[in-house]
């Protein structure tokens, strides 16, 4: 059986039909926004999902996220000033359908970052990489985490 989040921040498991809904990675990252922001970096609950979603909640406890990101074709790259940080850019063609309902502004660049260190923003990258279609052949989530 397949875990997968609950309303109440629980598990429950999931029919075979709901596979997509799989989460795969989950847990906090801080997310960079813009220089007109009040607090620029918020710390956010993250899930990427089978279906090639990243998902962000304000809490790990929200059932709704705050914002989604289509990974379909999205290349993640390591940020250049920041050993534990990573760039995540949205293709335009990707940013319509649920991207675009999700998004309050049509923003194509996120960045974020692992408070727990390198190690563990090259687990985000990894997993983030395999469900992207960017670029050469990717493998599948699956393939890189059984």
């Amino acid at each position: 059986p397949v875990q997968q989040r609950g309303a109440e921040g629980g598990g429950k498991v999931a029919e075979p039909e709901t596979m997509s809904l799989e989460v795969l990675k989950e847990g906090p990252l801080i997310k960079k926004g813009g220089m007109l922001k009040a607090n620029p970096n918020k710390q956010r609950h993250f899930v990427v999902t089978r279906a090639g979603f990243l998902h962000y909640f304000d809490s790990k406890f929200d059932p709704q996220p705050k914002g989604s990101i289509c990974l379909h074709f999205a290349k993640i790259t390591l940020a250049d000033d920041d050993a534990c940080a990573f760039n995540i850019d949205v293709e335009e063609s990707a940013q319509g359908g649920f991207f675009a309902l999700r998004q309050k502004m049509a923003k194509t660049k996120f960045v974020l970052r692992s408070n727990l260190g390198s190690i563990e923003r090259d687990s985000w990258v990894k997993m983030l990489r395999a469900c992207s279609n960017f670029g050469d052949t990717a493998p599948s989530p699956a393939a890189a985490f059984p």
